[in-house]
């Protein structure tokens, strides 16, 4: 029975253990992080194959560099979509286990910036999607690889007779030039995509021309570009290789003087003059702001190269030729109001590029900062404009600002924030900070008034506490404080509202926006004396105030006294400190039916010795031999009173037959069919009586089995329910099976609970649906309410009968075999019991 015991207190525990996990997850669960970092500096050689120069030499001028950084150096960021909710500088002050609340991340470790390009400037980056689950601990292994493409540069011997002075430039679709002197050695780093190569070159003779050399459309990170550039002194032309194929035929530009000396593509300006900043307020636009491009060889291509934060962010193309265009990024800048004639149609020797209604959609981002239009035109010969055309405009302020809001009471949802714009309300971006980190929100009405705006926001919790806030619009962010009205409460509590697990608290606080506060965000928080750790325990507030605390450890031996103090989630914590002192989570005796004993006397207690070996009957206790018999008790001596010391004739038995149990008999037994231990209670409806006879028809009485908690008036052989007991259970439960002899017969199992004055605190019965025919044991449960306010237990006891069909008669019984007249029965429903417990 003790390991039928252990499991029932395991279902507990898992119960209380899920209830406490459900209020984790309302009260900001964590768990933690353990991570592994490694840094990769393989990369995806392209040329595999090396050449000599037209004179033979290998001429490489580029040294190996392997610049993978300390993995102590790298930056961790656990992300939330595109929000940071947290992050570490360095992983060398990462810590061994990081707390971290429940919830689907993904962990990014990374290294320098993904915006540089340039010499030693490389980019790692690993990232790997977790999940943090309560009181858990997840390890991550993350491996840095090299996201830029690197690139190095290497001249022939050839090649450096060749020309007199050489330099070259690398440009990524970012459009930030990498600019390779003709002693540079060292490998640059950039951005993936589509990479073009510039050579300045410039012959013996003085001859100069800048040449687009070198085009990769689809350069993929961790690629090593290892660019050589080679001469044929006799034809004039110029080598290009950069992978495998091209080791084996390389790109072939003509650079001869003829070619040399002809003119490059040029720009005519109208409404600008390149590389001036022109200043225009935010929303307005520069009319005509446009160029005429003209290239008498012909256009191959035009590189429209965009430093604009607010224009990329909208799905401008940071880079883009506009004479092989992809059709969603024309599309998009044809929406941003970019027109243009002779370019991604009929391209011939001369085009358009029109900004004008471009820039009415620049926004505002800083004092310094400057929208940015340079454009790079290639011939069919391979020569772009010597110098880049660029288009400068700097968009001024709209007024942007943010007013102030008063305080809030605590349970707060929503306030308006007064917001000063002369433009366009989207692209206001509103964020609140909650646990470190910066989260974004919509708001859920906006009323304006010119450039005056009043805008609700509506959080998804209530404030609590001053709450941080951040409008930005733009790159311009304003920062302020929304202030909350001071939260103080206190505690009460009474000794009737101490339990075994639980107690009531009274909150004692100022109004109704306190308490609101109160039932949505505050838990309770114990510590037992003699001890000096506080534990948040499970807590639900009514509306009268009263915080209901669960989970309290159930002691059978002794009360435990704590101390309880309230805290919440704004950090606000009850002024008070109460001290609380728990019921004893009391269990029954015997209450696995283990211990029994019996006798056979007389209605008036004296023993029986005449003739006992014609005594068929015994009477059965629900307590050992040497115990004085105070806990379950039955009806046994009822059934039983009419059994005397038999007489006989000849050694058989002579009427009336006191000595066989069809006259007397006990309902309620042991029996060794039990779910644990030796033995469990057998409670069944019996037939009695003096006159009955084995095969003379139905007995003449006929009682349902009775195991209950109290005593037995034996002058009228009626229970006294109750035993003392003065701890209050929230239950019982027991395992049962139950074999009726009437198919409508049901079972009876209640549960009452009493004060000092006898009133009737809890009282449950077992539904009669569960009161029904069942071959097998099963664990049944009576959960007992009790009201508020709900005194000290004074009494208690439980009542298990085998049922209500107890008329005489083959309806509701089985009658004594024929053949075995003296040990015989009348047997009516029988109810199985074991493992009777009590639940706090």
């Amino acid at each position: 029975m003790r390991n039928v015991i252990k499991v029932l207190l395991l279902v507990t525990i898992v119960l209380v253990s899920a209830c406490e996990s459900e209020q984790k997850q309302s009260n900001k669960a964590t768990g933690m992080l353990s991570l592994q970092l490694a840094a990769s500096k393989d990369v995806i050689n392209t040329t595999t194959r090396t050449e000599g120069d037209s004179s033979g030499n290998e001429g490489d001028n580029t040294e190996e560099d392997d610049l993978v950084p300390n993995v102590g150096d790298f930056t961790i960021a656990l992300m939330d979509g595109n929000v940071v909710k947290t992050s570490w500088d360095k992983f060398s002050e990462y810590p061994k286990y990081a707390v971290l609340p429940v919830g689907t991340y993904v962990l990014k470790a990374y290294y320098g910036s993904s915006d540089k390009e340039g010499f030693e400037s490389p980019y790692y980056e690993g990232t790997q999607e977790i999940t943090i689950e309560d009181d858990a601990t997840v390890e991550a292994n993350i491996t840095c690889y090299l996201t830029n493409v690197k690139v190095t540069v290497e001249y022939t011997d050839a090649f450096k007779k060749y020309f007199s002075d050489y330099t070259t430039t690398v440009q990524s679709a970012s459009g930030i030039p990498v600019v390779f002197s003709k002693n540079e050695v060292r490998a640059a780093y950039v951005k993936p995509g589509t990479i073009t190569v510039y050579a300045n070159v410039k012959k013996q003779n003085g001859q100069s021309a800048k040449l687009n050399v070198l085009d990769i459309d689809e350069a993929k990170a961790r690629e090593f570009y290892r660019l050589k550039l080679d001469i044929d002194a006799g034809s004039a032309t110029l080598k290009i290789s950069f992978d495998d194929t091209t080791v084996e035929k390389p790109i072939e530009i003509n650079v001869s003087d003829d070619i040399l000396n002809m003119q490059p593509p040029f720009f005519t300006a109208s409404g600008y003059s390149s590389g001036e900043i022109q200043e225009v307020k935010e929303g307005s636009s520069i009319s005509p702001l446009s160029m005429l491009i003209t290239a008498r060889n012909g256009i191959k291509k035009c590189v429209l190269t965009t430093q604009s934060t607010s224009l990329l962010a909208q799905g401008w193309p940071a880079s883009i030729d506009l004479v092989n265009p992809k059709g969603e990024d024309l599309e998009k800048m044809k929406t941003l109001g970019l027109s243009m004639r002779g370019l991604s149609t009929n391209v011939d020797k001369m085009a358009t590029l029109d900004f004008s209604e471009v820039i009415s959609n620049l926004q505002y981002i800083g004092g310094d900062d400057e929208n940015t239009f340079s454009i790079v035109v290639t011939d069919r010969i391979g020569r772009v404009n010597e110098q880049e055309e660029v288009i400068k405009v700097k968009v001024l302020d709209n007024q942007f600002a943010v007013g102030t809001v008063d305080a809030l009471p605590v349970n707060a949802t929503s306030f308006i924030l007064p917001i000063t714009l002369d433009g366009d309300l989207t692209t206001i971006k509103y964020q609140y900070q909650e646990n470190g980190v910066w989260l974004d929100i919509v708001p859920s009405n906006i009323a304006s008034e010119g450039i005056n705006h009043q805008v609700t926001i509506t959080l998804p919790f209530m404030i609590g506490k001053d709450l941080s806030m951040k409008i930005s619009c733009g790159s311009r962010t304003e920062e302020l404080m929304i202030s909350v009205k001071p939260l103080i409460f206190s505690l009460q509590a009474s000794e009737m509202d101490c339990w075994a697990t639980k107690a009531i608290i009274h909150l004692v606080y100022n109004d109704i926006a306190e308490l609101d506060y109160l039932q949505n965000n505050m838990t309770l928080q114990y510590m037992e004396n003699g001890t000096d750790n506080w534990v948040t325990t499970k807590c639900t507030v009514d509306d009268e105030g009263l915080a209901e605390m669960t989970g309290l450890l159930e002691d059978q031996e002794k009360a435990r006294t704590y101390q309880v103090r309230a805290v919440c989630v704004n950090g606000v914590v009850s002024t008070n400190v109460v001290t609380i002192t728990t019921e004893i989570a009391k269990q029954l005796p015997n209450a696995g039916f283990e211990s029994w004993s019996w006798n056979q006397t007389d209605k008036n207690g004296k023993p029986i010795t005449k003739n006992l070996d014609l005594v068929y009957w015994k009477k059965w206790f629900p307590w050992a031999e040497n115990e004085a018999g105070e806990g379950w008790n039955t009806l046994n001596e009822k059934t039983t009173q009419d059994g005397a010391a038999p007489s006989k004739f000849f050694g058989l038995p002579t009427p009336p037959y006191v000595g066989c149990c069809y006259v007397a008999n006990s309902g309620t037994i042991p029996t060794t069919d039990c779910t644990s231990g030796t033995y469990a209670a057998l409670v069944r409806t019996v037939g009695w009586g003096s006159g009955s006879a084995a095969a003379g028809g139905a007995s003449k009485k006929g009682d349902a089995g009775y195991l209950y908690l109290g005593t037995l008036n034996k002058s009228s052989y009626t229970p006294q329910y109750g035993i003392e007991f003065s701890s209050r259970p929230s239950g019982v439960s027991f395992m049962c099976k139950y074999k009726p002899k009437n198919p409508v017969d049901k079972f009876i199992a209640k549960i009452v609970v009493l004060d000092s004055e006898g009133n009737i605190i809890s009282e449950k019965q077992l539904s009669e649906s569960e009161c029904g025919e069942n071959s097998n044991y099963t664990l049944k449960r009576i959960e007992l309410d009790y009201p508020k306010g709900s005194k000290k237990a004074s009494k208690m006891y439980i009542l298990f009968q085998s049922g209500t069909q107890v008329e005489p008669g083959s309806t509701n019984y089985d009658y004594p075999p024929g053949a075995n007249l003296s040990d015989g029965e009348f047997l009516g429903a029988q109810l199985y019991i074991d493992d009777v417990k009590l639940v706090y």
